[in-house]
């Protein structure tokens, strides 16, 4: 073949390839997937009452503890530097200057005009009020002029805080790191969010977690050797950095107080965000759950376990249940927060975030993962053909809306071992919205709390 026809069948090619490329683009020009503005099926019930977000003080206050202020100048540069000032007496850009912000009444800085929802907040700027509203200014307060989507990560936002703290004649003094109480529970006058599941968890996934986590490094009996770091036994309201015999990291000698579920909750988190400088290399346990189960396991290797105090109820701190129903917990419930729903903007999350791996039609084919159409209290790792993970497998129960609540969470933590790459859903109000979506793919759609 000379070159002539050589030069006509790539020509060919590269027609062919441009017609198919510029087809592609006109058709999604042309066609687009409409979603309804109304679900097609109506949630029956009651509107449920929404549910208060989950005492983050603690939480916030033990991270405090160990914020590094200067990481989070930079990154309030960077992440809001583009709206606001932080020096003293600053010029308003798009929001108010932040100057001496923490410790004043929010929406309230002489000339600048606040949305509404923020006006109507009441209160001050606390160190717990300013980690809900950096983590998702719109459920803090609706209507928020604000556009900035909030700071994922917990330790970013107490770097943050930290630093807005120290931009002020007169500081506001960082918060005990366990809440204001030297008990275990790390609240003074009460139990923590963080202690409520701890006292619910499950004690046999706990010793499974340190097992799998713990025991290479730990001796877990009393009295154990030093393996590589120090013995275990008895570690839940013992002083920090205390077995004696082992030669700790100075990031954790000059940590004070005890270990209290708080402060092993934000420890276990991110060690290396906890104590800058510790000596150990453990990344962390991404899921709360797991980190409240490992703990609740820790609590028994003593004489006598550390106390509970009043522990909050499964609602308060939002463990899972075993009905669809979110169970019969006196306190806030996620099928509360499905209940309650935007069933069209979870369509939307479905389509973006499921449709590619997932049919949600009646007796849909496996794409890559099974059909999810009646998944909503249906037994878990139950859809016939598809072959499921030994981690999906060795789940039990059904598909509540606690347990879909923790699986998009996080699916790899929900079940080590999932073939499932999904990297989960951060916030709470788009899983509630998926979950009330997928609740109308039913013939008869699961009930909610309260339904008649």
């Amino acid at each position: 073949m000379d070159s002539t026809e050589v030069n006509k069948v790539m020509a060919a090619f590269l027609t062919a390839g441009l017609v198919f490329g510029f087809g592609g683009v006109l058709g999604s020009w042309l066609v687009r997937p409409a979603v309804p503005e109304k679900p097609a099926f109506a949630i029956a019930g009651p509107a449920q009452p929404q549910p208060a977000a989950a005492p983050r003080g603690p939480m916030i206050n033990a991270l405090l503890a160990s914020a590094d202020p200067a990481r989070g100048g930079a990154d309030a540069a960077k992440l809001c530097g583009f709206c606001h000032s932080f020096n003293k007496g600053g010029a308003t850009i798009v929001g108010p200057n932040l100057w001496g912000v923490v410790g004043t009444k929010v929406g309230d800085i002489p000339g600048y005009d606040f949305s509404s929802s923020l006006k109507g907040k009441g209160g001050t700027w606390t160190f717990a009020a300013l980690d809900s509203w950096l983590k998702d200014p719109k459920s803090f307060a609706s209507g928020t002029k604000m556009a900035f989507a909030g700071i994922a990560n917990d330790r970013q936002r107490a770097d943050v805080i930290d630093y807005l703290r120290t931009q002020s004649d007169h500081p506001e003094p960082l918060p005990p790191a366990g809440g204001g109480g030297a008990s275990a529970g790390g609240a003074a006058g009460g139990a923590s969010a963080f202690t409520g599941l701890v006292a619910h968890a499950d004690v046999k996934q706990g010793q499974q977690e340190a097992q799998q986590d713990c025991a290479m490094c730990h001796s877990l009996a009393k009295g154990g050797p030093t393996i590589v770091g120090p013995d275990l036994y008895d570690v839940v309201d013992r002083p920090i950095a205390s077995v004696a015999g082992y030669e700790y990291s100075s990031a954790l000698k000059d940590k004070h107080g005890n270990w209290t579920y708080d402060t092993l909750n934000s420890w276990l988190t991110d060690p290396a965000a906890f104590a800058h400088g510790t000596k150990m290399t453990f990344a962390g346990l991404h899921g709360e759950k797991q980190r409240a189960a490992l703990v609740a396991y820790l609590r028994t290797l003593a004489a006598k376990p550390a106390p509970l105090q009043a522990s909050a109820s499964p609602g308060s701190a939002s463990p899972a249940s075993s009905t669809a129903s979110g169970g019969g917990g006196s306190g806030p419930s996620f099928a509360g927060l499905v209940g309650k729903a935007d069933v069209g903007q979870g369509q939307q999350t479905t389509q973006q975030s499921c449709a590619m791996c997932h049919s949600l039609a009646k007796g849909g084919p496996t794409i890559v993962g099974p059909d999810l159409y009646g998944v909503v209290d249906r037994p878990i790792a139950s859809v016939p053909g598809y072959e499921y993970s030994s981690a999906l497998k060795d789940k039990h129960g059904n598909w509540t809306y606690d347990a879909l609540n923790d699986w998009l969470t996080d699916p790899a933590a929900y079940a080590h071992g999932t073939k499932m790459t999904f990297a989960g859903i951060h916030s709470e109000k788009q899983r509630a919205g998926v979950v009330a979506y997928l609740r109308t793919l039913a013939g008869k759609p699961a009930p909610l709390p309260g339904a008649k």
